[in-house]
């Protein structure tokens, strides 16, 4: 009944939204920056009305205050890691495509004398210098550029959602739920805005929902690492914020932006720019499986705290307890 409750009035609030904003046309202007922030704080409004409807405490069966050890190690995990993958991402592409990097970031310098006249009153060097400054100053910066947005993602899908699945179903399989389930949030998003792809590309828009959901799924189980390891949403609210704001990074490297495609890019969205996203998801994923992340979810009213992939803390509790009365 919950998880109906909350899913139902997150997927009414943020589809009812989008929907407004795609048929009205106003998907560029300003009314999207008015409306959007509604958008990703639409899940986190569904916590507090289901919370009212099912008559439970308001600030029970969250995963936001730390209760788990080691909150501040995996706070630096959540805020360093990605900066490193989106490098690794970057790196890769234009390894692979070699011919479109640009040291001298002369085009990206290009664009943006373009668009302000003021800037050709300074030399490409004193640009360059001013950007390589700028991205340096977004690594102690990125949890909190786009911090706004992320609390609403991550309190609604790891702090909450993800809470309500860990009690009903091994850890694994509350991973994958959660990670499919916000994949599918962002459909029309991606459908009606482009969101991520576009909507120039062959097939459009089954693969563009088709990568968003194996996007989702794998940052989903990277934030949902970090989220359980801590019993904590924080640190994935942090690394959210981090990919963020560090995506966008490699474009002030390419030669020629037109020939980045849609799906085999620099950014984490895609199959190469997001390879070290991926590597690290399967790799927690495996552990996962193997029921070796921990610690256990926090046991939910009225629901059952069985772990199925493994004996849950109050059996492991009481075991524990037996052997040593036994010795």
């Amino acid at each position: 009944m919950k998880e109906k409750y909350f899913l139902g009035i997150s997927f009414v609030l943020s589809w009812g939204i989008e929907l407004v904003l795609i048929l009205t046309g106003h998907t560029k202007d300003a009314m999207f920056s008015y409306l959007s922030p509604l958008i990703v704080l639409a899940p986190a409004l569904a916590i507090l009305v289901t919370k009212y409807a099912i008559k439970e405490p308001l600030w029970m069966n969250f995963w936001l205050k730390p209760e788990g050890r080691g909150t501040v190690k995996y706070s630096l995990i959540g805020w360093l890691a990605p900066v490193l993958l989106v490098v690794v991402g970057t790196g890769f592409y234009f390894l692979i495509f070699r011919d479109n990097f640009d040291s001298s970031m002369s085009s990206y310098i290009a664009a943006l004398q373009e668009k302000d006249e003021a800037l050709k009153e300074f030399n490409n060097n004193e640009i360059r210098d001013t950007l390589i400054y700028n991205i340096l100053l977004n690594i102690p910066l990125a949890p909190f550029l786009n911090l706004f947005t992320c609390v609403g993602e991550e309190v609604s899908w790891r702090g909450y959602f993800l809470n309500m699945l860990c009690n009903k179903h091994p850890k694994w399989r509350a991973v994958l739920i959660d990670g499919i389930v916000w994949g599918i949030w962002y459909f029309p998003l991606v459908i009606g805005m482009g969101l991520f792809y576009g909507k120039d590309y062959a097939g459009y828009p089954f693969i563009g929902c088709l990568s968003t959901l194996v996007y989702c799924m794998v940052m989903g189980t990277i934030y949902s690492y970090l989220t359980i390891k801590t019993n904590s949403c924080i640190p994935a609210i942090l690394a959210n914020a981090c990919v963020s704001t560090m995506t966008p990074v490699g474009s002030v490297f390419l030669k020629d932006p037109d020939r980045v495609g849609v799906f085999l890019n620099y950014m984490p969205t895609s199959i190469i720019g997001g390879i070290g996203f991926i590597l690290t998801a399967l790799v927690l994923m495996y552990f996962f499986i193997k029921d070796r992340i921990g610690p256990e979810p926090i046991k939910l009213p009225g629901v059952s705290n069985k772990n199925y992939s493994g004996t849950s803390m109050k059996q492991r509790m009481q075991n524990e307890h037996l052997k040593r009365n036994r010795s």
